[in-house]
């Protein structure tokens, strides 16, 4: 930016503001505050408005100019890569010596909408999912406050899968009905994808088609709950998870309105890891506004470009993106909007 000197008091004179591309922000700000007999003080202020209060632009700027600055602000904010969130020196220079970057900024909303549960039902199994919420004040975006850590999923620990597993039209399946096995010849059942607890259809069979709960699995053998009937194999048989994927939370939590909203998304892996605090470990994020934060990975929606079976998830253990089998992994999660 421009030495003060480039601004003494002018004559206040109409300014023109267009929305402009991010880069041009810092000009529009220059150009508002010359125009509006900013001081050297109010310039430094301005300097600094990366997180601005509304009674401090006020004291800047015309109640007309005061929603063109924030405008501005919002975008010049947008071009700021957040700070990791490290204030211990390790060595001269380093993250922790510098700490560069917007320092995160957040509003926990729990009151109205936003306090009391809402049940969410996966696979007959219920969370009440706390309605606080928290908004980034530096992203705009609106998170869920707390994770799912209990009740859902295979394991009631609220880990889900991010896909479907499947296996398809094999004749080498087979039900024994004294030992509630269903069995592959050639051993193509996934052990992690049907892990213990996890539900499962069965179709195209002569007798068994219908819903199991797996209770132990090998690579030949599933046991499950439920009754089976003597079958042979030759029939063509097709095996699918059902109903646990965090698509199937996001679903119901628009629907049941979570928070008094009904477009949450999973957000992908840019915005998930912009709650990664790096100033502490098991979880790295700011646990007073995101309190009961799961260590470990959460999903994102997005997808590794270059093997489409596996998408992205943040860990909170230490920080990082990683690439998963979608339908393999069960892993945390947290819904988010805007």
């Amino acid at each position: 930016m421009a030495d003060h000197e480039d601004y003494e008091d002018v004559d206040p004179k109409p300014v023109e503001i267009h929305q402009p591309a991010p880069v041009e922000s810092f000009k529009v700000i220059q150009a508002v505050a010359a125009n509006l007999k900013a001081t050297v003080t109010q310039l430094n202020l301005i300097r600094t408005v990366i997180q601005p209060t509304e009674a401090n632009l006020k004291a800047i700027v015309s109640v007309n100019d005061f929603q063109t600055l924030i405008d501005e602000v919002k975008l010049l904010r947008n071009c700021n890569l957040l700070a990791t969130g490290q204030a211990v020196l390790f060595h001269a220079g380093d993250d922790g010596d510098l700490e560069k970057g917007v320092i995160k900024s957040y509003t926990i909303l729990n009151l109205g909408d936003y306090s009391g549960t809402t049940n969410i039902t996966i696979n007959a199994k219920i969370h009440a999912l706390s309605n606080n919420c928290v908004k980034d004040n530096n992203t705009g975006l609106m998170w869920a406050r707390y994770v799912p850590t209990a009740d859902i999923g295979p394991a009631t620990d609220g880990k889900l899968f991010c896909d479907q597993w499947t296996l398809l039209n094999k004749i080498d399946i087979k039900f024994t009905q004294v030992s509630q096995k269903i069995n592959s010849a050639a051993g193509e059942f996934d052990i992690l994808a049907l892990c213990v607890g996890r539900k499962f259809t069965v179709a195209g069979s002569v007798s068994n088609n219908g819903t199991y709960t797996v209770t132990a699995i090998t690579a030949n053998d599933i046991t499950v709950a439920e009754a089976l009937s003597d079958e042979i194999a030759g029939a063509a048989v097709s095996i699918a998870s059902v109903d646990d994927l965090v698509w199937d939370f996001k679903d119901q939590a628009n629907t049941n309105s979570l928070g008094g909203h009904n477009d949450w998304r999973i957000p992908n892996s840019f915005e998930f890891s912009s709650l990664l605090t790096l100033g502490r470990a098991n979880p790295c994020i700011d646990i007073a506004t995101f309190p009961s934060t799961p260590t470990g990975r959460h999903w994102t929606s997005t997808t590794d470009p270059g093997y489409t079976v596996y998408g992205f998830s943040v860990d909170f253990s230490r920080g990082g993106i990683y690439a998963a089998s979608k339908t393999r992994y069960k892993y945390n999660f947290r819904l988010v909007r805007g």
